[in-house]
């Protein structure tokens, strides 16, 4: 008499308790974005099979693409941006009602992108008020005690296509005026200093209840419900005149090529960053246009938190394609839009890759899963 028996398939390894954590075992780094699988990465990363420290320079900048590319999505139909808003906020113990009834920057930033910037080109500062000689950028970048290795050789015109990242400011470069010996602009006047008497009275020096490197949701929480609305000139300068015609994953595959020092750490924590200013903040409306220049902040400032010490601003300037004051107009942008708050902890970034980045992948699949089969490929 033969019998037979069923045999039941368990879907998910935390249903069998008494199994050994699965572990990574002789797996080949992949060789470039193409040879990562989204599925199989959100597994591992769920299941702690591979963790902040295990990641590949390919994972990460995959990571920062897809959190790009589905916020981009996900911004083009409100009604699911709210949801899934409201959800991680409620993981932070922030409810619907405490959303809802304080006023957002989306009241102060709209989705205009045909508008160009009405501010008056520079003016030349009066002869009379500076005696001494006046040399441009390009007449002190051929003095000797420049050496070779401080100018970088730009790169060639088959490489960079500096028109495409073409911000909405004309300005040139050339137009920045020095003096040849004194650092300070005496025209611009003399800056308004905080007294030190009202730094005194709203200084706090009491010991912290946590530590910077904490897991400290509290501090991320009083950061959301006390940000400000951020005006809409700040988003002038991530505008381009055209969308340019490398993708996403192109262009952060060019600044890992040409600026080959910056860490795994750096892109997720740019991630990180545009996904607080997206989802926490609802501090900007991201779109394929200005996501490009939204990558640059991020990374610049993320390199020069972590690890500025191999990045220098002319060298980057030329791997992105925009000019050196542009670069400068981008990174402060960002901060104003960030409000200087950069710092985020290792195990921050570590619960962000493994809890926040799978909703988002989660959520996408579920309500797009046309477009989310499309980029998981």
């Amino acid at each position: 008499m033969i019998t037979t028996t069923s045999t039941s398939f368990v879907r998910d390894v935390s249903e069998i308790p008494n199994l050994k954590p699965p572990q990574e075992t002789f797996v080949d780094d992949p060789n470039s974005l193409d040879d990562i699988n989204l599925e199989e990465l959100v597994f591992d990363l769920k299941h702690n099979i591979k963790t902040l420290s295990g990641l590949h320079i390919y994972h990460s900048i995959f990571i920062l693409s897809k959190i790009i590319q589905f916020t981009i999505k996900l911004q083009e139909s409100p009604e699911l941006f709210l949801k899934f808003r409201l959800q991680q906020l409620d993981k932070l113990g922030i409810s619907k009602d405490e959303v809802l009834n304080r006023s957002t920057s989306s009241d102060s930033i709209t989705s205009d992108f045909s508008f160009r910037s009405n501010s008056p080109p520079p003016q030349m500062p009066p002869r009379a008020i500076s005696p001494q000689p006046q040399l441009k950028l390009s007449t002190l970048l051929s003095k000797k005690q420049f050496g070779r290795h401080d100018v970088p050789e730009p790169l060639g015109q088959d490489q960079l296509a500096i028109g495409e990242f073409e911000s909405l400011y004309d300005d040139n470069i050339d137009d920045i005026i020095y003096d040849d010996k004194d650092d300070e602009i005496e025209w611009l006047g003399n800056p308004r200093y905080i007294p030190i008497e009202k730094l005194i009275e709203t200084t706090d020096l009491t010991k912290t209840e946590s530590a910077i490197t904490d897991l400290n949701f509290l501090k991320l929480k009083d950061e959301i419900m006390n940000h400000q609305p951020k005006n809409r000139h700040l988003l002038k300068i991530f505008n381009l005149l055209k969308t340019p015609a490398l993708t996403i994953d192109q262009f952060l595959i060019r600044i890992k090529t040409y600026s080959s020092n910056i860490s795994t750490c750096s892109y997720l924590h740019s991630g990180f960053l545009l996904y607080k200013l997206i989802i926490y903040l609802n501090n900007i409306e991201i779109t394929l246009n200005n996501s490009y220049r939204f990558i640059v902040a991020s990374i610049r400032c993320s390199t020069k938190v972590i690890e500025d010490v191999y990045q220098k601003q002319p060298i980057f300037s030329n791997v992105v394609g925009v000019t050196l004051k542009d670069l400068l107009k981008i990174e402060m942008g960002f901060l104003y839009l960030t409000n200087f708050n950069l710092i985020i902890s290792e195990v921050l970034l570590d619960h962000f890759i493994s809890n926040e980045f799978i909703d988002l992948c989660f959520f996408m699949k579920e309500n797009f899963p046309d477009f989310y089969q499309e980029i998981a490929k």
